[in-house]
């Protein structure tokens, strides 16, 4: 009994992750075709697609799936809330890793026009901007509209959704011991 209080998550946290990963960026992939990346209406158009919201399922399935395999084969049958949100979390890293890796790649490989695309909108939009602040504009958002800054803000908006799910998760997949 004490080797299964002592069995990390890790191990299938991380096969979990990297599954819902894989099929995150599948259908970011497959949803991304349809959409005219040199045109901002029509990109905006697809950010308020139904279809958007798969990959949060997806992360929502492989985590339940990850608690559930946990509980039964690493631990027992038993399973702290504690334990179950530690397991979510696992999943999210992984997840949000590969998450990441194919945002940086789109944007930075696929296409680098973005971000030049959102800098272009966001001052066609700004009213009555001196030529300094203009430039201290440009200046942030391209830090913040970069390859690895998207890439980074995809890890950790993973990392915050995989905490809600775990939270959630968590009450369904506890069990404790009799």
């Amino acid at each position: 009994m004490e080797d299964v209080k002592k069995t990390s998550p890790w191990a299938t946290g991380f096969k979990w992750g990297t599954i819902g990963g894989i099929v995150s960026v599948m259908l970011g992939y497959i949803m991304s075709l349809n959409v005219d990346w040199t045109s901002f209406e029509a990109i905006d158009a697809s950010r308020k697609s139904p279809a958007q919201y798969l990959t949060y399922v997806v992360l929502a399935g492989v985590i339940i799936a990850a608690m559930f395999e946990h509980r039964k084969k690493d631990l027992g049958g038993f399973m702290s809330y504690g334990r179950s949100i530690g397991v979510a979390m696992v999943v999210s890293i992984a997840s949000g890793i590969c998450s990441a890796i194919y945002v940086y790649v789109f944007f930075g490989i696929m296409h680098p026009e973005f971000q030049q695309m959102i800098i272009d909108q966001a001052m066609a939009q700004m009213q009555d901007v001196s030529p300094e602040q203009e430039d201290q504009v440009v200046s942030v958002m391209k830090k913040t509209t970069g390859p690895g800054a998207m890439a980074a803000f995809t890890l950790i908006g993973n990392l915050f959704l995989g905490l809600i799910f775990g939270l959630i998760g968590g009450l369904f997949a506890q069990k404790a011991e009799q």
